[in-house]
């Protein structure tokens, strides 16, 4: 019988009567022999393993579905400076908001026309006027006042009509065109045929002063693009200010300082 059976049946484990099944970890049990082969106590062991090994993976997934840790951050000092700083300007910047929005918007004044004045000729039929050059405190669109001690002041409620620099020159040019009758344009030189002479105007000083008189002073530059001689020369022009006059007196006062320098110019040789 046992030649029939083979070798495994000698091995397959007796039982006698019934045994009390033992009590595995975690309600485990040893499971029989698989057909392949094995032994009890083989089993028992990988059962044990198995059930030790679960044991903390079990552990694992508990705690994977307990609510995450909370974490605190430690409070930021440069984040609270911020907060403190905002703080303290938004209302200084709202309160100036509001006082640019109720004061009333500066007023512009334009330099009148005046009177060019007689004719006086030059040598040259075509001359070309380069832009003025202007102290940089002339050079804002306010309208500087001279004060006590000879600080010079200005109002920004109370600006130019025109950019100082270029209406100084728009003056000059029509100026000596018309009392000249020759071809005058300021730069750029806007004909075909080039200019014969060029002006160059550099001006120092250009304030309504505290004695009631609008002062214009500096130095100019003739130079020939032609036959002829280049010559240079100072100026020092004023004209009266209405009293109380305000800047519209300023202004009417600049119009005929400037009106002074194109004659006074054209007047010593051109």
């Amino acid at each position: 019988m046992a030649a029939r059976l083979g070798w495994r049946w000698l091995l397959k484990p007796r039982v006698v009567g019934k045994q009390a099944k033992p009590a595995w970890p975690n309600g485990m049990r040893c499971r029989k022999a698989s057909k392949t082969g094995g032994s009890a106590a083989l089993q028992l062991s990988v059962a044990r393993g198995l059930a030790l090994c679960s044991i903390p993976m079990k552990c694992a997934v508990a705690a994977s579905c307990r609510h995450p840790p909370r974490r605190y951050a430690a409070p930021n000092e440069k984040s609270q400076t911020d907060r403190t700083v905002m703080r303290l300007v938004l209302p200084a910047l709202a309160f100036s908001l509001l006082l640019t929005a109720c004061s009333a918007p500066p007023v512009r004044y334009a330099a009148a026309p005046v009177a060019s004045g007689d004719r006086i000729g030059i040598s040259v039929s075509q001359l070309e006027v380069r832009e003025v050059s202007l102290p940089t405190y002339a050079q804002s669109e306010e309208i500087w006042r001279e004060g006590e001690g000879g600080a010079l002041e200005a109002d920004a409620s109370a600006l130019w009509a025109d950019d100082p620099a270029r209406g100084v020159t728009m003056e000059l040019s029509q100026h000596l065109a018309a009392f000249t009758g020759a071809r005058v344009a300021a730069e750029p030189w806007p004909f075909e045929d080039l200019p014969q002479a060029r002006l160059i105007v550099r001006v120092s000083e250009m304030v309504a002063g505290a004695d009631g008189r609008f002062r214009l002073s500096g130095q100019y530059f003739v130079s020939r693009l032609s036959a002829g001689r280049d010559y240079s020369g100072t100026f020092n022009v004023s004209a009266p200010i209405a009293p109380d006059s305000g800047s519209s007196g300023i202004a009417a006062a600049r119009a005929v300082a400037v009106r002074d320098l194109a004659r006074l110019i054209a007047s010593r040789g051109i």
